[in-house]
């Protein structure tokens, strides 16, 4: 039987390389109930998914995140690494 694979951290790194943690953020749209003006600014999400072999898989996407509350919008596929050997 295959286990899951594990998604172990997911964080954003905007153009300043300022690194915030995030958690739970989908493909789409994280959407949160609006009590203020988002202030958003760009960058790059990236969820770290370890693999079942020991390996494992970081995809970078394009996005944007609100420096206010942590909503995080994900855009398209900019990059993916994967190890044979997780170094995370």
């Amino acid at each position: 039987m295959l286990e899951k694979e594990e998604v172990t951290f997911e964080e954003f790194l905007d153009l300043e390389g300022n690194v915030y943690k995030v958690k739970g953020v989908s493909q789409d749209k994280v959407m949160t109930m609006d009590s203020h003006t988002h202030n958003y600014v760009k960058g790059y999400f990236k969820r770290h998914t370890l693999k079942t072999d020991g390996g494992c898989v970081v995809a970078t996407y394009n996005a944007q995140i609100c420096t206010i509350c942590g909503t995080v919008l994900v855009g398209t596929l900019y990059s993916t690494s994967t190890y044979t050997v997780c170094p995370h």
